[in-house]
């Protein structure tokens, strides 16, 4: 209600007096949830957030064909992590014991068969029997006793699923950044701050006992940590010890504010609003140079960054109804549909010549709409620009991995560590 259109719709709104409605968006398609309690926001937003996980682990790409294709998955998949309005299982690898992934060989069998996909006799074991097994003495029996069922490898370790068997054993550790931050028309920083998450991906056989540590811990002070890591061991030792789930799942969520922080990106941007006309005016290049992972004994190395995926949007007011644009890299375009200058550029690094590139044009108004602005003049209003960038092999932050141990198994795993930074919503006000 009052939205224009491309308008961003906010992830929590009220539609009436009885109903809010919680909502994220990826890539073309809405998860939508619905209450009509009085529940945590970030509650739902993380449920919805897991479904996206939890589909992408069954279906691998998640789009609108693929989701009828497999509908039926969908449906029980969905069943079983919301019972009744409250999340209940969101651990990929019990669902996994519960709802079989859909594969080629699945639906030969189905047909075949006319089986179901739902596996009940995870419910009592891996008998093959639809009744409970007979416990031993001091055993508990049932779904939630030892030795396997929908506890997985047992009550204590109920986020693994059993009998992991992998012919090449190995695991890897990605420490992924987002940087939101705010500069002024001065290029000071306004407000920054970095979401952090520490990702294993685990394709071990048996039951491993991993033990991860940080250079800096102290840069972990505000996290959040999957159900598999041992609190009292952080809480002492400053490490991660844990027995982790089968497959990729994050183990670590961190969050930072830094009011001195600055994008490893220089842009010098320019928009002036006539009465008649406007002009826009862009310079954008790297950092000179940023601490990036891997120096010598693996401590840290000032190195030239590079920028892929670079990104920058600046979005026109209405009365805006086109631009002649010209740019020394990459393309550069105004979108009628969201009224917006978008410059794409592939990669942008300090060994290129010239290091910085250049864009700029003349805007075209809207005879239909002029003085649509009303009473502000157009060289008053104000605007922003958005960039996004991708930097590989570097944290912003300076989170840093020192060892990785896997203990309690008899091979000798291959280990791998990534570092990543990524934009999240930096805004240039011009």
């Amino acid at each position: 209600r009052g939205w224009r259109a491309g308008d961003a719709i906010p992830a929590v709104f009220s539609h009436d007096r009885r109903h809010t409605l919680f909502h994220i968006r990826k890539h073309r398609l809405f998860y939508l949830g619905v209450t009509r309690v009085d529940v945590s926001p970030l509650t739902m937003l993380e449920l919805l957030e897991r479904i996206h996980s939890v589909l992408v682990t069954y279906f691998g790409e998640v789009t609108e064909d693929t989701l009828r294709s497999h509908f039926s998955t969908l449906y029980l998949v969905l069943d079983e992590m919301v019972d009744s309005g409250l999340p209940a299982i969101t651990e990929p690898n019990l669902l996994e014991m519960l709802i079989s992934p859909p594969s080629v060989l699945n639906k030969v069998v189905q047909v075949v068969s006319g089986s179901s996909k739902v596996l009940s006799e995870l419910a009592w074991g891996s008998s093959g029997t639809n009744q409970p097994p007979q416990a031993n003495m001091g055993e508990p029996a049932g779904p939630f006793g030892s030795g396997g069922g929908i506890t997985g490898c047992g009550s204590d370790i109920w986020w693994r699923r059993a009998d992991v068997v992998y012919a090449g054993n190995e695991v890897y550790v990605d420490i992924n950044e987002t940087m939101d931050c705010i500069i002024d028309s001065h290029g000071q920083t306004v407000a920054a701050s970095i979401a952090g998450e520490v990702v294993v991906n685990s394709k071990l056989s048996g039951l491993p006992d991993l033990t991860l540590t940080v250079k800096n811990p102290s840069l972990l002070d505000n996290s959040s940590f999957h159900p598999c890591v041992r609190l009292h061991r952080y809480e002492r030792d400053k490490v991660l010890s844990f027995v982790p789930p089968d497959g990729e799942f994050t183990v670590c969520r961190y969050w930072l504010s830094d009011p001195t922080l600055q994008p490893p990106i220089n842009l010098q941007p320019s928009l002036t609003l006539m009465q008649t006309s406007g002009r826009l005016e862009l310079r954008v290049g790297p950092k000179l140079s940023v601490g990036m992972v891997g120096g010598t004994g693996g401590g840290t190395a000032h190195t030239q960054a590079v920028l892929e995926k670079v990104s920058i949007t600046i979005p026109m007011p209405e009365f805006v109804s086109g631009a002649t644009l010209t740019a020394t890299a990459g393309t550069i375009k105004y979108k009628s549909d969201t009224r917006a200058i978008v410059w794409s550029i592939p990669k942008l690094s300090s060994d290129q010549q010239p290091p910085s590139h250049y864009a700029e044009g003349t805007l075209t108004y809207d005879g239909a709409k002029e003085g649509s602005y009303g009473r502000v003049a157009p060289q008053e209003l104000k605007c922003v620009a958005d960039v996004s960038f991708l930097v590989k092999g570097w944290a912003i932050s300076g989170v840093k991995l020192d060892t990785l141990e896997v203990s309690s198994v008899s091979y000798q795993p291959y280990k791998g560590c990534r570092y990543s930074t990524q934009a999240g919503h930096i805004e240039y006000r011009l």
